[in-house]
């Protein structure tokens, strides 16, 4: 019957198009199926959004029945229309689960944990890999191992919030509570291992052999455990293969530091293994080379590798080459400018010399638009 009244409107659709002159036919938009319509109508989705659900089902040849099932199922736990087909073009194979068998009760579990509600709908829907995770090989015994080293329901839950925080449901193994162990046999506090389920919880899944050669490094390289150093130390090197972290640290032998000088730095800022070798190298070269710091400099001021050349210390150098040209600063007070923070610039070079000499602020705020390479002005060695 439903075939039958769209075939004769669709047909008077026609007709009536055909009437106007060429120029005013508008575009026709595909026939709704009744999949779609169904979807529209009774499920709230917008237009667009159906359309894509229905073509993911059919390719996948899931029965209208089926279809149905699964949407009021995530219906029944919060999901909006525009989250179920964030998460169903992701991961398509999930439309052909039969909702009773698998995702039922996955989702079941999640809430009964204390994964519920809006909390539940923001993890699913940023991160639905965890629905294709098996229910007792993976989420129980995850849930289980956690909530040993959190205590609590509600921390573990606050951990799923944060930013990446769900990577510890997607890369759970059972070599992570011997991997915490072992951080907590090496003297490393619990808040400093919760931070690293944030920063890197793919380090916690090695096997026991690979983290703990990695924790013995860290030590060996003279981090202190008790400080969040040390953690920042175990994501850099479990973050990067050995031929890559070994082709970093000759990097800065090429520069001419020694083991000594870059353990020092590293033992400050161990961040400074995350940038890219390229990123790497052409930081080296201008602080070394065009600007002439010293090695001893940045072992002290570590943080000066991790700044952006173009947005920070290039327009700082152009107001503070300015002030050094006209008198008003030694070369000397340069070294520490580059690398305090904005509030900090502001308060002793741009307000304060911003009165003697306006242009400078204006001078500051077109380098921070578009940056350029300066013209080398070394520092005194």
């Amino acid at each position: 019957m439903f075939r039958f009244k769209f075939l004769g409107e669709s047909l008077r659709l026609t007709w009536s198009t055909s009437l106007r002159p060429l120029s005013t036919v508008a575009p026709v938009r595909p026939p709704r199926t009744p999949t779609v319509g169904y979807l529209v109508g009774s499920h709230g989705f917008s237009p667009d959004a159906a359309v894509a659900l229905s073509n993911l089902s059919s390719k996948r040849g899931v029965s209208c029945e089926r279809l149905d099932s699964v949407m009021m199922l995530f219906k029944s736990y919060g999901f909006s229309p525009a989250i179920i087909v964030g998460i169903f073009t992701s991961y398509p194979s999930m439309l052909s689960s039969k909702s009773e068998e698998k995702l039922k009760p996955k989702l079941e579990f999640l809430a009964a944990s204390g994964l519920s509600g809006e909390a539940l709908v923001h993890v699913i829907g940023n991160d639905p890999f965890i629905l294709t995770r098996s229910l007792e090989g993976h989420l129980v015994p995850c849930f289980n191992s956690l909530l040993k080293f959190f205590g609590s329901s509600e921390e573990l839950v606050a951990l799923f919030l944060t930013k990446r925080g769900s990577w510890a449901l997607r890369n759970f193994s059972s070599a992570m509570e011997l991997n915490i162990n072992t951080l907590r046999s090496f003297g490393v506090p619990n808040s400093s291992i919760a931070r690293l389920f944030t920063l890197r919880v793919r380090a916690l899944s090695r096997t026991p052999s690979e983290f703990r050669a990695i924790v013995d490094e860290m030590k060996g390289m003279g981090l202190d455990p008790s400080s969040m150093m040390f953690i920042y130390g175990v994501c850099s090197c479990a973050g990067m293969k050995r031929p890559r972290w070994e082709a970093k640290v000759s990097l800065f032998y090429k520069y001419g530091f020694s083991e000594a000088q870059f353990r020092t730095l590293f033992v400050k800022q161990p961040s400074v293994m995350n940038s890219s070798m390229k990123r790497s190298e052409k930081m080296l070269n201008y602080l070394m080379n065009d600007l002439g710091l010293t090695i001893k400099y940045i072992t002290s001021y570590p943080v000066v590798l991790m700044s952006s050349l173009e947005r920070k210390i290039l327009p700082r150098l152009s107001v503070l080459f300015f002030l050094i040209s006209e008198g008003l600063l030694k070369q000397t007070s340069i070294g520490r400018a580059i690398v305090i923070s904005e509030a900090d610039f502001a308060r002793f070079f741009l307000l304060p010399f911003g009165q003697k000499r306006p242009q400078i602020l204006e001078m500051y705020k077109k380098k921070k638009e578009s940056p350029n390479i300066l013209t080398p002005q070394p520092f005194a060695r």
